[in-house]
Parts: C-alpha cells; structure tokens; sequence
C-alpha cells in the first residue's frame, strides 16, 4: 500500500502538476490552522491558570502583609509602653503558664494590675517590700505572647485563648525552620494558622510570630577604641563594647570570627553567609542567639519615662530643673542634696504618695551630690598623677555636741552623717595600739624617797591606703584611748647594810591620767580618777606618702618624754625603727615622791589598796582611736584635738564610753616571778633594752583572716563550740572605709563572761581588742622593713599577707564614669556595718536576720524601731552604776556617737538594695563630656563618646544631647542585651565582650597600673589582692549556663533593679542577686571559697546565750547569711558588680528591636491551598511617643486614651522564598 500510494501520487503529479501542488497546499494549511487553534486554546487555558495562580500568590502576599499589619498593632499596644518587658516563653520552662514553643515572645507589666509599683515602701517601717505574690509569680504580671491567634492577648492564666472561634484556626504554620535554625527541631517555631473568612467561607489563612532579638548578642556593635592607645584602650572595658561571637559555638561545633571591618559590611543575618566557608552553618545554628540587629530606647521600664542622664548631672556645676508634662506632672530635675536612699526629697516622697515626713532616711541616706564630687576626683587624676592629697570627709554642719557626751567627747568637729553629699579619699585606720612597760631610777640626790619609777608607751599606728593612687597625708594627730585606771602590783626589795637583796613584800599600785591632774579628797572618788579622758594618749602623724594599696606603721621616732601639753611633740613616723628604745615615757612625777625600795617585776591585777581590799571592779572609762586632720596648728593641747577635722572614729567599747570598762587581770594570784622585768636606767637618758611583755598590750585592730589561738579559746566564752564568731568577710559584710566604727544594735559579741572582778573583754564588729598571745607580742609585731619604711597587713599579723591591697578605683580624667557599677569605689557610707562595695552587688546584709530578708530594714518592734534599734534591752545595760547608770545610759551614748541620728533615721539597713533600687532604672550614663556630647550631635557618625554604644539620632541638637531630661531622647543604646536571655550562647557573647585573642576575657574590678593576672581562682596572697582577674572560655561558658539556670529560676525580670538585686524573700533567691548566685554556683571563685585562711564556715547560725549585760539577742547578726569567704571582694574574686562593671552599660530589662515573620495562604473554594508567602521585616522601638505630652518626650498619661507609648518603626523588609525558612 505504501508502494502503490507512492506510485498513483507520483502519477498524478505527472498528469496534472499545478493542480496537485493547491491541493497539498490547501492541506498544509488547515493543518497548520489546526494546530494553531489547539495552540491558542492551550495558550487561553495557560493563561487562565496563570492569572488565577497570581490572584492565589497576591492573595497569600495580602494576607501575609495584613498578619504582618496585625502583628505590628499588637506589639505596639503591649511592647510601645516603658512598663513593659519581654522575654521569651522559655523563661517560664516548668512553671504555670509554659507554653509549647519556647521560642513564643512573652510579654510582661512591670506594675501591678492596678498600676502600683512592684516593689513599694513600707510607710511604717521605712524598708522596701515585694509586693509580688511569690506562689504566683510570674504569671500575675504576664500580658500576652506575641503570635497568631492572640491578637487579644491572654484571657486566661493556665494557657493561650483565641479570640476567634476555634473553628477557624487551622494547623500550625512553620514559621522558623531547616533554612532559618537548620535541621534541630528545637529551634524551629509554628505558630496557629488563622482562617480569613469573605461570606463565610474561608479564603485564606495567615499566622505570625514577632521574635525578640533582643535575648540575642548582637555581633554588629563596632567598638571603635579597639586598638586606641593610652588609657582610651580601657574604655570598652567598661561599655561592653567587644561583643565576642568567637566563642558562640553551636550543635554543630562550627565557630565564626568576625572583625571590625567584617562587622560594619553586615547588613543582612544572610550577610553571615559569606562570612568564611561555615558562616551558613554557624547562621543557622545561633539564628535564636545571634542578630545584628538590636537598638535600646534608654526608657526607665519600672517607673516609666525616659531615664535621666547622669553624666549631666555630673559635668553640671548646678542643680538641674524638673521638666513639666502635664498640667500637675513633671518629670524631677536632680539636685546635689538628693537622697540616694528612700525618697530622693519631698516632693518625690508626694509624687510617689509617700510621706516625707515620717522617712526615715531623710538626714543619713548619701547625696547625689556624693557621686558628683566622687566622679570629680578624676578631672585631675591619670595614672601618671603625682599623689593625691588626702580629701578627708566633710565636717557635721551646725554640729551641737549630744547632751550625753558634754564633757566626755573628743570628736566635737565630726564628719558629717546628715549631710553627706561630698567624696573623701583617705586611709583606713587599722590599728591604735601600744605596748607598757615600766622601770626603775635613782630619784636626784636630796630627794625624799631613793627611788621612783617610769612608765613607758610604745605605741603604734597603721593605715591602709586602699586605692590605686598613692596619697600623701599632711601631718595628723591620733588619740587611743585605753585603760587609764589600769591597777598593777610590783614586788618590793630592799639591800641589807651588806648588800644582800631582800624582798620586803609587795606593792599594789593605781595608774590613772586625764585632763585633771588635781586630787582632791579620796582617790577613787576624785574628779581626777573619775575623768571621762582618763587613758587618752595623743600623737602627731608625720607627713607621708602611702602608695597604692600600702599599709604603713607608724612608730616612735626618738626616746622622750611624754608632752601633756603640746601633744604635737609626741611624734610617729612610718620610717623610724622599730626598737623598744624608741618609747614615750612619764616620769616619777607621775607616781608621787617614790618609795625607799625597788621592785623587779611588776604584774597586772586589779587593786585592792585603794578599794577597802576588794579590788577594782571597773577601770577604763573608754576604748576609741580617732584619727584627725592637724591643718595648720603648731601646737595642739588635748582640747585643742577635740575640734581638729575628724578623719576616723573608731569604738570598741561595749557601752560606748558610757561608764568604766570591766576591770582586767593577768590572774588573781600571780607569781612574781611570771611578771615582767622592770630594769633599772639612767634618770635622765633611759634606754629600754628589753622588748615589751606582750600582755602589756593595749589598744584595737581591724579583724584577722584568721584569729590568734587566744581568742578561739577564751575562757568563760559563750561561744566557745562556734568559733567561727570570729570568721568575717570584712569587705563583704563591713565598710573598711567608714568613718564610723562601733557596735550596733545587731552585732554579734562573744568574750569572758568572767566573774565579779575580772570579765571580758567583749569583741565585736570590724574591730578588736587583743586577749594575750604571742601574735600580738612585739616580735611577732615587727613590721616588714622595705626602701626604709614601715609597712603592715590591715587584715593580720605584718610578717603575712601581700605586698599591697588595692581594693578601689579612682576616677581619672581620661576614662570618667562610664558604667553605673563604676560607682561600687564610692564610699556611699560613713557607717562601719554597710558593705564596702554596695553599689552594684547584692549580698543580703546578715544584720536583716532570717526573718527580716523580706524587708531592707531589719525587724524590730515599734519602739526599737523609731530609734533605730539603739534602745536598752538591744545595746544593755548593767546592774554596776559605775559601768552606767539607767537601763538606756548605753543606748543613748550609743546614739550619741553617731550624732544622734538613729532618733530620726534607720541607720542599719541593705544598702546594696537601696541604692541599686535607685540608680538602674531612672537613670543612665551616656559618657562624655558636655563638649563631646555637642560634637557627637553635630557629627554622629564621626565623633564617639567613650561608651562607644550610645549611639546620637539624627535631627538633634547638641543642647538637647547634653540635656539631663531629653538626652534620652536623642541617643539609643547600640546592641542592648535583654537580662530575661535564656540563650546560653548570646550570655556567653555578652560576657566575652573584652576577650582577647588567646581566648581569655579580663573582669578588671581596678583599671590600670601594674597589675598581674590571675587565669584562675587562686590562694596566692599577692594575685588575691592585686591580681586582674581573668576568665577563660570555659568559665565562660560555665558562667553562661549558671546565669541561664538563675534566669529561669527567678525571671522575667521586671526592671534592672530587680535582675542586679537579690529578691526580697526569705527563702534562697533572698540571699543574693541572680548575678551572685551564678558566679558562686558556677565555681568562679571555688578556690578561694575553699581556701583554708578565707573559706568562712556560714552552715549555721550562733547560738543565742543570757548575756551578763542585759542584751537581749547577742548573736542577731545571722552567720548563715554572711558571704562563704572571707576574701570576698579581693581584687581576684569575682563579685556581681565586677560583671556589671564590664557589661551592665550594654544590658536592659526589655527589649526594643524585633523581627516579624508572617506567614500568608490562599484557599480555593474546595479547601485546597493555592499559593503560600512568608515575609520579615525588623522594627524598632524608638523614643517618639505615639501621643506625647506636654514635654514632647514622654506618652500622654491618662488621656482616657489606650496607651500605646513610643512609636515602632519598620526598618527592613523582604519576602522569604520557601527555602530561607
């Protein structure tokens, strides 16, 4: 057939050629039509489909932009308010109200439900309180969580409730997946799909998620000083500025390292991908802990508004205005006489509806003026500085000597307590002691009596210069005031007219010395044996120079004779030698006319000669040191020393110089021969050959690491089975700086309870008194020789110990203040029983007692309290009226010493609350001078201030910058670290923000110097205290975890108060802040902690005992709440305040920067999804508010209006193909 066709059409071409040719052509033809009307009908369905996929894309897109319009109306009304935090849901893991997904966005009040602070002032007892329902929390302050489904926000506690019916919300949606967090599904986020409806079917569907990138480390932040010379080097070590993804390492062990030039070219987290040959993988494993994107709105998140900018406040020569926002509201200006503590003043007191009137903190509480001066200190100051000159404190204005004290006091010119708004920089006072002997002399010929003797002082006075910078201290004078009744016996010899030696018996003798040397009458009941200045010694301190950390001793300087009357002739000096022949002596004069005998040994018991044979009872009438400024004086008489500038006061007196001291006796019965040797010497030029006898030692010391063997075995001691009575951590739980020392109503006292001549003594506080020990004598008291000075331990014997004790930093003018916990080296108080670094650290006060950890004052019942504690069954009283007459004499002398102060004030309460509670929150330190802070307006991206993160807004003035109410306004804060972070890795960053390149991160608590380092916790005496102490990746890393799991435990955080404080409670979170318990949990410092001279044994509390005094509670401060090392704030133990030193410029309670996905789909009329879109965009909160008040920089208040706050703003958007989820 195929053949035969070919054939008959080859044929037919042949006969008829033209007319086959039209024929094929016709066929071709409508062919070829054919095909193009299948074509053009293929095209049109093509194109049905076409457009109807692009009405489903459009449609998905539509509804992808409408969840991402939504998700921006719900973030602004729960997250635009100041009073707001957020965190994510994995904060709660294990606690009412966790949901699923721990990636969810929560958001919380910081307010009450109906508006009231969280933490409140308790009007009765003046402390703060927790108004916080502990079993509820933190769930009673819980808004919303910020995903589809929960427009409305919560509607129940126990989980999620949608406003929509459940019948239009679909499956979850992945939002966050393999492309975005890779393949762990834990890191992977769904939110609920929400129908949208047109005529009551479904077209559609959308669902979002706003992810806080604030919980994330931000690896943009520039930190432009990096490689700065001079001290500009050290300012990121106060800003955080060097946030360190190196050592960011996720499931998959990838690590990324980024330089500054690298940082600046990232504008995208996909940037990453081209960021070496893992940045993909290391993206995908950190996409919940790492951004680029985080900018802070410095807003005060407790109270509400803009912070105030301190740095201002500290470049001002001035008091700063308040600034009006509504018709009866303002926003409070600062002023140098603001309180630190409680109300800032009275019209605060009224805006917060308090009552100023009955504050308890209105005289005592520290100034702001304090910090001021203190920040000031540095205009002059580098490290190059020659020696500062002493500042010594600000004298009491108006000072009115407490009726109590008429006649007795020494300190009639003391530092001020009522007005404490100005810095001083001066040494500690660490000891006043000194060494008695006496010895024999012919008298001069023609004289009544052969023989008289002489007794001799050798006393002794150290200071510690804590700071980093050497001080010179002008010429000064110090009082110790000992037992100046002290009675002594002597045996009595006589030679034969042959010469042979016999004793005659035994001599019982009363020393005494005051201001009145005229006895009229009977001794015992003269003005002259009973006068209150009875035992005062005074000397001259002779100018010097202390370097950084140093502790000098300073000693006689010559032989001589006592000078009653220009006491400035009674020399010490830190270079003389240390040899008994160097002494101050009062001669026979002092004894009467002599006697025809000699003794040769002398011994002290208590006399009975003068007492009817029973013997002294009572003796010293004080125990103090003081410590004054001379100025200008060429002489000084005692009275004279009354008025001079008090520098430091210390008390060791059980009732504060209100009566004689307990009589003190080496034994009832002594053997002579155990007495000490009385040598015979020239009249006229007496050299003292032998040492001092140590039981002649007199005088008060700052407490030892560890005590010496008498004191753990005192005799008669109620606590003699709890020895660690005498273990203190006396940076920890005392101020080494204070001007003020003396027992407080909630001391823990121990001693001999004794009997009816002999008790005590009774040791208490910072300070002590010494029993007899070899650790005390004069051998074991030789101070180290070096470069012809003499040089001590403030914290034991001065053969132990390091080289020097740094313990303070010293603003100086080329690095300023630029982090809040910089303010931890002010001396914010005068009292001895504050901490010696309150500002910044969190250690509960043991003085609060268990119960009281609830509180910031201690508890105490209404009369105690509105004394402040100092009442009579508190401080004693005794039965013996020669020790004080009344049940209140001592409580009322106790009053008395601290200028009467506790009538009107609590003077013992948490300080490291109080003042945390204060400065976190309102305020904040943009760094700078006021000049910087012009240029940085006018040139932001050229001029940067030394916290390189604040960052200026464009549009502002320099004025406005520098202005103390609208520089919030103007500035943002550059990566701000939300505290709620529960990502190991974005803590982990944070905390290596100043890491070096061989893997270890400084936390330096003293910037500057020489200083060596520390890699590790270690019991070496000089890296202790002069160490920098440096963190590897692995404490690090530890670290991280252990802040984590506190996080977890006790958050959200609803301010920075309340993450840097402890919680106030009495269970664990009580004892110290989240920061605190991380780092003693974490091991930081285990070996300190360990350490068999610093470890302090706190397991238990001391037992309570019938004190022989009328004391009611002699054990109330609590021993289980004092740090667990004595060598808590060495400069090689770690504290919170060290970490918020280097970080808290970078940190915040909330977050202001977010990233939205949405999610949108189309449905067709069966149910079936046509088409699906993913976008993201990131907004920012910034400082503009929504509707501002009258000032223009804060949110309208109670406009009857929803309050929406500051403004959100979109800063980035695009699409996400499926791929990138």
């Amino acid at each position: 057939m195929i053949r035969r066709t070919r054939l008959v059409s080859t044929v037919f071409c042949q006969l008829d050629g033209r007319r086959g040719f039209a024929l094929v052509a016709t066929l071709t033809v409508m062919i070829l039509l054919g095909l193009l009307a299948i074509a053009f009908l293929s095209l049109a369905t093509v194109t049905v489909r076409t457009s109807n996929q692009d009405r489903a894309q459009e449609e998905a897109r539509a509804n992808a932009r409408m969840a991402l319009m939504i998700a921006m109306g719900q973030l602004q009304r729960e997250l635009g308010p100041d009073q707001r935090i957020s965190a994510s849901a994995d904060i709660l893991s294990g606690k009412v109200g966790f949901v699923a997904n721990p990636h969810w966005t929560g958001v919380w009040r910081t307010v009450q439900k109906d508006g009231r602070p969280v933490i409140v002032r308790d009007e009765v007892t003046g402390g703060l309180a927790d108004a916080r329902d502990p079993n509820s929390m933190p769930s009673e302050t819980r808004i919303s969580y910020l995903v589809s489904g929960n427009e409305q926000g919560l509607r129940s506690r126990t989980g999620l409730k949608y406003e929509a019916e459940d019948l239009i919300r679909g499956q979850d949606v992945k939002v966050v997946g393999n492309g975005s967090a890779g393949s762990d599904e834990r890191a992977h986020v769904s939110v609920p799909k929400i129908g949208v409806f047109r005529e009551r079917k479904k077209t559609g569907s959308y669902g979002y998620w706003v992810g806080d990138l604030g919980i994330r480390a931000n690896m943009r932040s520039l930190n432009p000083y990096k490689n700065s010379p001079g001290q500009t080097k050290n300012l990121p070590l106060l800003s955080g500025m060097n946030v360190s993804v190196e050592v960011m390492e996720g499931e998959s062990g990838t690590r990324l390292e980024l330089d500054e030039d690298t940082k600046k070219k990232l504008i995208s987290d996909r940037s990453l991908d081209l960021v070496g040959k893992n940045g993909e993988q290391w993206r995908k494993d950190h996409f919940h802990s790492s951004t680029i994107h985080s900018r802070g709105v410095l807003a005060d998140v407790r109270d509400g508004g803009l912070k105030g900018n301190l740095t201002t406040f500290l470049n001002k020569d001035r008091d700063l205005a308040s600034l009006g926002t509504g018709e009866n509201d303002y926003a409070s200006g600062l002023a140098v006489g603001d309180n630190l503590v409680g109300y800032a003043n009275k019209e605060d007191a009224g805006q917060r509806g308090g009552d100023w009137d009955s504050s308890r903190f209105k005289k005592t509480s520290p100034k702001f003026g304090l910090l001021r001066d203190w920040a000031r200190l540095g205009r002059e100051i580098t490290l190059e500085s020659p020696p500062v000159t002493v500042r010594i404190p600000k004298s009491e204005p108006d000072f009115s000597t407490p009726d109590v004290l008429v006649g007795s006091s020494q300190n009639l010119n003391p530092a001020t307590l009522s007005s404490y708004d100005q810095a001083n920089l001066a040494p500690v006072l660490v000891e006043g002691s000194m060494f008695v002997t006496h010895s024999i002399h012919l008298n001069p010929p023609g004289s009544e009596f052969k023989y008289n003797i002489r007794s001799h002082t050798f006393p002794r006075v150290v200071l510690w210069n804590p700071y980093n910078i050497p001080l010179t201290l002008g010429d000064s004078m110090a009082m110790i005031q000992v037992n100046g009744r002290r009675g002594f016996r002597t045996d009595a010899w006589m030679r034969t007219s042959q010469g042979r030696e016999v004793q005659v018996g035994y001599a019982s003798w009363l020393s005494w010395g005051g201001r009145n040397p005229v006895v009229e009458g009977e001794i015992t009941t003269s003005s002259s044996y009973n006068d209150a200045y009875t035992g005062s010694y005074y000397f001259k301190l002779k100018e010097t120079t202390i370097g950084a950390g140093k502790c000098l001793v300073f000693l006689p300087d010559r032989a001589a004779e006592y000078d009653s009357e220009d006491l400035t002739n009674n020399t010490l000096s830190s270079s003389a030698n240390y040899d008994q022949a160097l002494n101050y002596y009062q001669s026979s004069s002092e004894y009467g006319g002599g006697m025809d005998w000699y003794p040769k040994y002398f011994w002290y018991a208590p006399s009975d000669a003068f007492f009817d044979g029973e013997g002294q009872t009572v003796q010293g009438d004080d125990s103090q040191m003081i410590l004054k400024k001379l100025g200008t004086s060429s002489t000084v008489a005692a009275e004279d020393f009354d008025v001079l500038e008090q520098v430091a006061a210390v008390s060791c007196s059980l009732q504060y110089g209100a009566g004689k001291e307990p009589a003190e006796a080496w034994s009832h019965d002594f053997a002579p021969a155990q007495g000490v040797r009385m040598e015979f010497l020239d009249r006229v030029n007496p050299v003292i050959t032998l040492p001092p006898d140590r039981r002649t030692r007199q005088g008060y010391r700052m407490r030892w690491f560890r005590e010496h063997d008498s004191h753990l075995s005192i005799l008669g001691n109620p606590l003699a089975q709890q020895p660690e009575f005498w273990e203190e951590s006396p940076i920890g739980s005392w101020n080494v700086r204070a001007a003020y020392a003396a027992r407080s109503p909630f001391d823990n006292l121990a001693g001999n309870i004794g009997d009816s001549l002999a008790s005590g003594p009774w040791f208490f506080g910072l300070y002590s008194k010494d029993l007899y020990d070899e650790a005390v004598g004069w051998q074991d008291q030789t101070p180290i020789r070096k470069n012809g000075e003499n040089f001590g331990n403030p914290f034991g014997p001065p053969n132990e110990g390091a080289d020097k004790y740094v313990l303070f930093d010293v603003p100086r003018r080329d690095l300023g203040v630029i982090s809040m916990a910089q303010f931890q080296h002010a001396k914010l108080s005068e009292f001895v029983w504050h901490p010696s670094y309150p500002m910044g650290n969190s250690l509960v006060d043991p003085r609060l007692s268990l119960d009281g950890m609830s509180g910031t004052v201690p508890k105490m019942e209404e009369e105690e309290g509105e004394l402040g504690g100092f009442i009579g069954k508190a401080i004693g009283w005794s039965e013996n009226n020669e020790r004080g007459q009344g049940k209140e004499i001592w409580a009322e002398h106790g009053r008395g010493f601290f200028l009467e102060t506790p009538e009107e004030d609590h003077v013992v309460y948490d300080l490291s609350y109080e003042l945390n509670h204060t400065l976190w929150d309102r305020y904040f330190l943009s760094s700078g001078t006021e000049e910087e802070l012009r240029l940085m307006a006018s040139e932001p991206d050229k001029c940067r201030l030394p916290n390189a993160r604040m960052l200026a807004l464009a549009g502002f003035e320099g004025d406005e910058l520098a202005d103390f109410h609208r520089a919030a306004s103007a500035l943002m804060l550059d990566g701000a670290f939300n505290v709620n972070s529960t990502s190991v890795e974005a803590w982990k960053a944070a905390l290596s923000a100043n890491r070096r390149e061989e893997g270890m991160t400084p936390f330096p608590r003293v910037l500057g110097g020489n200083q060596e380092e520390s890699y590790v916790s270690n019991s070496d005496q000089d890296l202790i205290w002069a160490s920098l102490r440096v963190l590897d990746d692995g404490e690090i890393a530890t670290l991280a975890e252990a802040i984590v799991q506190q996080v977890r435990q006790r958050g959200p955080f609803l301010s920075m108060s309340d993450f840097v404080n402890r919680r106030l409670t009495s269970g664990v979170q009580g004892r110290k802040g989240a920061l605190e318990a991380a780092i003693e949990n974490a091991g930081i410092n285990g070996v300190l902690d360990a350490d068999s001279l610093y470890s302090l044994e706190n397991q238990t509390s001391l037992a309570d005992y019938d004190h022989p005094d009328n004391i009611e509670d002699s054990t109330r401060m609590e021993q289980s709440l004092k740090p667990q090392s004595k060598a808590w704030g060495s400069a090689n133990y770690l504290t919170q305040a060290d970490v918020l030193q280097a970080i808290g410029s970078s940190l915040s309670a909330r977050s202001d920067t977010f990233v939205i996905r949405t999610y949108g789909e189309s449905v067709a009329m069966n149910g079936k999804v046509q088409a699906r879109a993913w976008c993201e965009a990131v907004v920012q909160r910034m400082p503009v508010p929504v509707r501002p008040d009258a000032s223009g920089i804060n949110p309208e208040k109670e406009s009857g209006l929803p309050n929406f706050g500051r403004r959100f703003i979109v800063q980035s958007f695009r699409w996400l193909s499926p791929q990138e989820i």
